[in-house]
């Protein structure tokens, strides 16, 4: 499972891919005590029905997640390769799915998608907590291209983590037009890259903020990932 896990990830990391990624997010309320059945069914689903690129992620939501919600999943591809390798499922294959889903999900919350633009490789399995921000950036290239350098400029901080820049196309969650997250091992461990970046390397820190233009940021959360289902 590691072993596919980071041959995704380096499919995805912007120095070698070959196509844009894309996504989609669902927030859920699961049912109490629902976590795992529902990771073994998409895990089952996925595994059955086999997805033409990308995958699906299970993630848990934790600090700032939206009143209610629990959990979130997330499908991945490649655009222009969306589907299924034997193509679509009949219907009521998708609907006896998507029944399945329901009866673990006591509320579904806000949905949205976009593109992934920078992609850094890193653990998923070392580094399974992530922090993201939702940001509305003045001038997005500038902001994409000092992310960049800023994640290359420290190794000593970023290694072994993931990484990612991307954008939010379809219904922008409270208006903010693109994400930048980070991955951790925990919250002491997120809690020290600030510290570091502060104490250690704060001229890195000074130059990102310089060069990624006006950004506004609009919401911040962590969550962590529990199951990943590799498009075979």
């Amino acid at each position: 499972m590691r072993k596919l896990l980071l041959i995704v990830l380096i499919i995805f990391s912007t120095d070698i891919i070959a196509q844009q990624m894309a996504y989609n997010v669902v927030y859920v309320h699961a049912e109490e005590n629902s976590e795992s059945q529902i990771g073994d069914l998409l895990e089952t689903y996925y595994s059955e029905n086999k997805m033409k690129s990308g995958g699906v992620v299970l993630e848990r939501l934790r600090h700032g997640r939206p009143e209610g919600m629990t959990h979130r999943i997330v499908w991945l591809w490649e655009l222009g390769n969306r589907g299924m390798v034997d193509g679509e499922l009949a219907d009521y294959e998708q609907s006896n799915f998507r029944s399945q889903l329901r009866g673990y999900v006591e509320e579904w919350g806000m949905s949205y998608s976009g593109r992934m633009i920078n992609w850094v490789e890193g653990d998923m399995e070392e580094t399974p907590f992530v922090h993201i921000w939702d940001i509305t950036p003045a001038d997005p290239a500038a902001f994409q291209k000092a992310h960049k350098e800023l994640v290359e400029s420290v190794p000593q901080v970023f290694g072994g983590r993931f990484n990612g820049f991307g954008t939010y196309d379809i219904n922008q969650p409270n208006g903010a037009t693109h994400w930048v997250l980070v991955s951790g091992k925990d919250l002491d461990d997120h809690l020290q890259l600030f510290n570091d970046m502060e104490t250690k390397y704060p001229a890195a820190m000074q130059k990102f903020f310089k060069d990624r233009g006006e950004t506004k940021s609009v919401h911040d959360f962590t969550f962590q990932n529990l199951k990943y289902i590799v498009a075979q």
